[in-house]
C-alpha cells in the first residue's frame, strides 16, 4: 500500500477553525479601535466648546454661548447643542444628542483624571452621574467652570424660578403654553391632574398621560429647533393667499429645486401665485410670484445654504426683512387664493403632492390681514399614539399641537 503525503481532513478543519477565530478577534479589535478613535475625536470636539464656554464664564462673567460652532455641530459621533448652567453650581454642561450607545459607553469608560469631563448626565438630572448608557441618545457632558479635574459640590437645591415675564399679548410669552394675564404678566398653563391611561383622556393645553402615576400632566417640552431630513413637514392649515405674511427663523440644507417652506401655485394658468423660500442660482431667495411675468424678489438678498436667517415676508406692503435689513418690492394688490395650505419644511405642488426639503426652523409666525393666525414653536409633545414624546410644532395662538404630516421623525435641537 502506497503512503500519501499531505494534511488530513481533520488537520485542515482545525486550521480553518483557528483562522476563523483569529479573524473574529481581529474584527473585534478593529471595532474597539474605531470606537476608541471616535471617542477621542468626540472628546476633542467637546473640549473645543468647553474652552470657549469656560472663558466666557470665568473671564467675562457672561452666559456662555457656542453660536460660533453652529455650522459644525453635526459630527459622526453625535450632534452638539447649546451649553447650559441650569441646575448646576460652578459647572456647566454641553448638550449632545444622537450619540450611539457604544460611543456613549466608551465615553463613560474614558472619563477620569486624564480628561476634564466630570461626568455624563441626562439633561433633566444634570447633577446625577450616568453609569450606563441607554437608547435615549440625549445627554449633557459636564465640566467644571474652570475646567479643573477636581470634583466640585453639585447643586443640592432646585434653581430659583425665573422672574415672571411682562407681556401685552399671548405671543409675547416665550413658554410653550404661556398666557398673558390681566396683569400683563405671562402665566403658566396648568393641567388638571385627573386619572388616565392614555394621552387622549387628558384635556387642556399640551396635556398628556404620565403612565407612571396614571395622571394627566403638562407634557410639552420646548426645544430650540426642528429639523427635517426632507420627508417631514408641517401642514399649517392656513391657505396661501396674497394677504399672508410670514416671519421665521430657519435655514435650508440643500440647493435642490423645491421649497423649504411655502404655498402652492394657482392651477388656473396663465394666472399663478407662489409664495415660498427656495433655491435661486447659487443660493436661496424668497419668492413672491404672481400673474404671468412677475416674480419678486428675484434679486438679492440671496440666502446661503446651511445658514440661519431671521426673515419676515410682507407681500401686502412689499417688504422683505432679512436679519433686520428691509428690502422693498412691488406690493401685491391683486387677490389670489390657492385652496392649499402653506407648508413648513416644504410646499404643496399643483398636483397636491408635498415637495419638502431638508431644513431647520426655530419659530414660524403667520398673519392674515394683520391678524396673527399661527405662532409656531418647536416642542417635544406627547406621541399621537402610545407613550413618550415626539418632535412637533405647538401653535400658541390656538393652543394646538401640529404633528409631522410626512414620514419619519423630525430631528430636534435642545
Amino acid at each position: 500500500m502506497q503512503n500519501e503525503s499531505g494534511r488530513s481532513l481533520v488537520e485542515m478543519l482545525g486550521t480553518l477553525a483557528i483562522m476563523g477565530i483569529l479573524s473574529m478577534i481581529g474584527i473585534a479589535a478593529f471595532h474597539s479601535a474605531m470606537n476608541k478613535h471616535k471617542v477621542n475625536t468626540l472628546i476633542q470636539e467637546a473640549q473645543k466648546r468647553a474652552v470657549i464656554a469656560s472663558a466666557q464664564i470665568i473671564l467675562h462673567d457672561q452666559k456662555p454661548s457656542l453660536a460660533e460652532f453652529d455650522s459644525s455641530n453635526a459630527t459622526e459621533m453625535g450632534r452638539f447643542g447649546a451649553v447650559t448652567q441650569e441646575g448646576l453650581t460652578n459647572q456647566f454642561g454641553i448638550q449632545i444628542s444622537y450619540m450611539d450607545r457604544p460611543i456613549c459607553q466608551a465615553l463613560l469608560n474614558a472619563i477620569g483624571d486624564k480628561t476634564p469631563i466630570r461626568r455624563l448626565s441626562y439633561p433633566n438630572t444634570p447633577t446625577v452621574p450616568l453609569t450606563e448608557c441607554d437608547e435615549v441618545g440625549k445627554y449633557l457632558i459636564i465640566y467644571n467652570d474652570d475646567l479643573s479635574h477636581k470634583d466640585k459640590a453639585v447643586a443640592t437645591t432646585e434653581p430659583e424660578p425665573e422672574p415672571a415675564q411682562e407681556c401685552e399679548t399671548d405671543s409675547d410669552c416665550k413658554t410653550v403654553c404661556g398666557k398673558c394675564g390681566a396683569d400683563q404678566m405671562c402665566q403658566e398653563c396648568e393641567v388638571e391632574a385627573t386619572s388616565c391611561t392614555t394621552n387622549q383622556q387628558c384635556t387642556g393645553v399640551c396635556a398628556g398621560c404620565n403612565t407612571e402615576t396614571n395622571t394627566c400632566q403638562y407634557m410639552c417640552e420646548p426645544v430650540e429647533y426642528l429639523e427635517s431630513a426632507g420627508t417631514q413637514y408641517i401642514d399649517t392649515g392656513i391657505e396661501c393667499t396674497n394677504n399672508l405674511v410670514v416671519s421665521f427663523k430657519g435655514s435650508c440644507s440643500t440647493n435642490e429645486n423645491a421649497a423649504c417652506c411655502g404655498g402652492i401655485d394657482v392651477a388656473n394658468a396663465p394666472t399663478y401665485f407662489r409664495h415660498h423660500w427656495s433655491p435661486f442660482e447659487n443660493g436661496f431667495a424668497y419668492w413672491i410670484m404672481y400673474s404671468p411675468g412677475n416674480a419678486y424678489p428675484n434679486r438679492p438678498p440671496y440666502f446661503e445654504v446651511n445658514t440661519v436667517y431671521e426673515a419676515k415676508v410682507d407681500p401686502v406692503n412689499g417688504v422683505l426683512t432679512v436679519n433686520g435689513v428691509d428690502y422693498s418690492f412691488p406690493p401685491i394688490t391683486s387677490s389670489f387664493t390657492t385652496g392649499k395650505s402653506y407648508g413648513i419644511f416644504g410646499r404643496y405642488s399643483n398636483s397636491g403632492a408635498i415637495q419638502s426639503r431638508p431644513s431647520r426652523f426655530y419659530y414660524f409666525k403667520m398673519w392674515n390681514n394683520d391678524t396673527l393666525v399661527r405662532d409656531f414653536i418647536p416642542v417635544l409633545a406627547p406621541k399621537k399614539e402610545g407613550t413618550g414624546q415626539e418632535p412637533a410644532m405647538f401653535d400658541k395662538v390656538n393652543n394646538e399641537i401640529y404633528y409631522n404630516a410626512g414620514t419619519g421623525t423630525f430631528k430636534y435641537g435642545l
